[in-house]
């Protein structure tokens, strides 16, 4: 009988050690993944530093709507600031146009100083 233990021992051994490093790779991997997705979360937070979400804006009924010229007529006329198209990078509308009048914008300011 002891013949035939011998190599199930050896085997078990061997499992043993494979789940081990299995466990030990998991751990190195999960925690650089977790290094990553930190990275990531300052990536977009920078890369949002100089956006402003405009709420309430109406939108044009047209198919084409040039929303930075949009953009700033509404802020020189909330907020009396006197800004340019070359003033924003971008400027869009979030999500698709399903008849809603005021979809969100996102402006993104250039990084002039």
């Amino acid at each position: 009988m002891k013949p035939l233990i011998a190599p199930i021992e050896q085997k078990l051994d061997n499992s043993i050690r494979r789940i081990d490093n299995l466990e030990l790779s998991t751990d190195e991997t999960t925690t650089k993944i977790n290094k990553i997705d930190d990275k990531l979360d300052d990536l977009e937070q920078y890369s949002r530093k100089n956006n402003v979400r405009i709420v309430g804006l109406p939108e044009s009924t047209t198919e084409y709507e040039n929303t930075p010229a949009k953009v700033v007529a509404f802020i020189y006329d909330t907020m009396k600031l006197d800004i340019t198209n070359y003033d924003i990078e971008n400027a869009h509308r979030l999500g698709r146009n399903m008849h809603d009048p005021t979809r969100v914008v996102i402006v993104q300011f250039s990084l002039t100083s």
